[in-house]
């Protein structure tokens, strides 16, 4: 697995976001995968598990956008610090960082997710009805 795989798939998943491709997202994952987004909620397993809690978070959302700003690979894995802007379907706008960690199958798909930010602030600001 090389570098230019890992960035590859690493831009894949965060552009996937920006641009509501929930069908894209889930097909980077393994068909068994676990998303722990974020670290500390229950885990998001398999195509389904990650396909609900993408179209739950974007159906929120107005707009999302989320980049990385810095990232280190090693091996089958990635850690990606990354900040994000998001405007709510309620008007509210909020920024908010975190740390995402990688780990990659022999095929290419996201075998582990684990999600390091704080979703409480960013929950209660979008789904705040004015």
């Amino acid at each position: 697995m090389s570098t230019n795989d890992l960035q590859r798939l690493t831009a894949l998943y965060y552009r996937s976001i920006r641009v509501y491709d929930v069908d894209g997202f889930v097909s980077l994952f393994a068909s068994d995968g676990v998303s722990h987004d974020p670290v500390g909620a229950p885990p998001h397993v398999g195509h389904d598990g990650v396909r609900a809690f993408l179209t739950g978070v974007l159906g929120l959302c107005e707009q999302l956008d989320i980049a990385p700003v810095e990232t280190v690979f090693y091996q089958n894995s990635a850690a990606v610090a990354w900040s994000a802007f998001a405007i709510g379907k309620n008007g509210s706008r909020t920024e908010f960082g975190g740390i995402d960690v990688f780990t990659f199958d022999r095929d290419l798909r996201i075998a582990s997710l684990y999600a390091f930010w704080e979703a409480a602030p960013l929950m209660k600001a979008l789904a705040a009805h004015d």
